[in-house]
């Protein structure tokens, strides 16, 4: 799976993760020859240096005849069963409050020497004084297994997501304009983190799963929704970084209520103030660097 966290701040700045401190947790296996059991190993293939606090980050671990392992970051715990799998990608999240300064992540798969990594919080992008969105520690991860078919790939993340979505969409839960958009089109987030397990699962090439606002309409592109430059009701419209008042940076995303003569009008989350709820009418005309990501049922308004 790839980086994971909550949006970027409406018409200001804010972290694009869902945010929390972790700890993660795999259980190793017990490989199987037919006379004596094959040796297992573990290895971190990828892992980051720095994390920001309201932002996620990913490490990858190369596996060998492992069926479970534990991995350790202090806040949370997730075992993961990796039988048949050469490798589990792990996405975390740093709450936004979070204490900088170094931790340590412990990956532990039975049978195979322990690894570990050290992680350093920094300040997040941008913190209001007296202001932080704490949301329950959470952990994502994904099994890469060689022989899965394209079906059993899409099943594993689609029972993936039955067991975790809820806690993934929590994440979202923290007054930023990605809060508003994950809350009226829950089916993008959803089909969004279902094929990026699946694209991984099968070695597949996905964008990182990074829900900062100016990556929505990539993330969406790539999991096979409409995208296009013409406003429809129940759309959500992406702005990148600067155009029309969006932050730099993070970009900004809205929702689109209705569609009238030449203009539409949108519900935003963090417009106007932090963490307000506010509304916009625009101009249906196509503007550079903003689309809208349609649902199954929208139809383009005409452009003025």
């Amino acid at each position: 799976m790839r980086t994971i966290g909550p949006d970027s701040a409406g018409l200001r700045r804010v972290p694009r993760t869902l945010p929390a401190v972790i700890t993660l947790s795999l259980l190793a296996l017990a490989g199987g020859g037919s006379a004596r059991a094959a040796a297992s190993a573990a290895q971190l293939m990828t892992a980051p240096a720095t994390v920001r606090a309201g932002s996620g980050a990913e490490f990858i671990v190369g596996l060998e005849n492992v069926p479970s392992c534990t991995v350790s970051v202090p806040g949370a715990d997730q075992t993961v069963d990796t039988r048949d799998g050469d490798r589990v990608a792990f996405s975390f999240s740093v709450r936004s409050d979070a204490k900088t300064g170094p931790r340590t992540v412990s990956i532990d798969c039975s049978g195979a020497p322990p690894v570990s990594f050290s992680l350093t919080v920094l300040q997040p992008v941008e913190r209001l004084a007296g202001q932080s969105w704490p949301v329950t520690d959470t952990v994502y991860y994904s099994v890469h297994r060689p022989l899965a078919t394209t079906q059993k790939a899409w099943a594993y993340a689609e029972n993936l997501w039955n067991r975790e979505g809820s806690q993934f969409l929590a994440g979202f839960r923290n007054g930023q304009c990605t809060d508003l958009a994950a809350r009226k089109r829950p089916d993008i987030v959803q089909r969004v983190y279902e094929a990026s397990v699946s694209s991984f699962v099968l070695a597949q090439p996905f964008p990182n799963l990074d829900f900062t606002a100016r990556n929505w309409a990539g993330l969406a592109r790539a999991a096979g929704f409409v995208i296009s430059p013409r406003p429809a009701a129940g759309a959500i419209v992406v702005w990148q970084p600067g155009v029309e008042g969006a932050g730099a940076g993070t970009g900004h995303v809205g929702y689109v209520t209705s569609i009238g003569h030449g203009t539409f009008t949108t519900v935003e989350e963090n417009v106007g103030r932090p963490y307000a709820i506010g509304h916009r009418t625009l101009s249906t005309a196509p503007v550079a660097g903003r689309v809208f990501i349609y649902s199954g049922e929208a139809t383009a308004a005409p452009t003025a």
